[in-house]
């Protein structure tokens, strides 16, 4: 476990630190200036602060259950909800502009439905870790 674990964090963290920048890049904006610049431009700085980030989470956690209940509740709803909602009604707003022919009106309600429905899961699975947590009322 430990030689998996020592193995693989470079190679998880080298694509965080990457995927990183490039969100720090598109950021930043025309101007180049402020955070977002100096993070998409300083290697050393885009490596250094996340990795504290994590290391500062890791040591001020005692229970890691709570932490993976959390990444769940919150990313496992995002990722099959309503991040695949916001794709498509970005897709359908880019074909209206082109002049492209655009999904049908149901389908379209359809996807503003399961974007709710992913935002209601979300806050409904944050809520009841927390609750389960930090109350005995679950």
């Amino acid at each position: 476990t430990l030689l998996s674990i020592v193995g693989s964090h470079p190679l998880l963290f080298a694509g965080f630190r990457e995927s990183f920048m490039s969100t720090m890049r598109a950021v930043q904006g025309v101007d180049g200036k402020g955070l977002a610049a100096k993070f998409a431009k300083s290697f050393e700085l885009s490596t250094i602060v996340p990795l504290a980030l994590a290391t500062l989470v890791a040591i001020l956690t005692s229970d890691v259950g709570l932490v993976v209940s959390l990444i769940g509740s919150l990313f496992g709803a995002a990722l099959v909800f309503i991040i695949p909602s916001f794709m498509f009604l970005s897709l359908q707003r880019r074909r209206a502009e082109q002049g492209l022919p655009k999904a049908t009106k149901a389908r379209s309600i359809l996807m503003h439905l399961v974007l709710a429905y992913g935002l209601v899961m979300c806050l409904g699975g944050t809520t009841v870790t927390l609750l389960n947590s930090f109350t005995t009322i679950l």
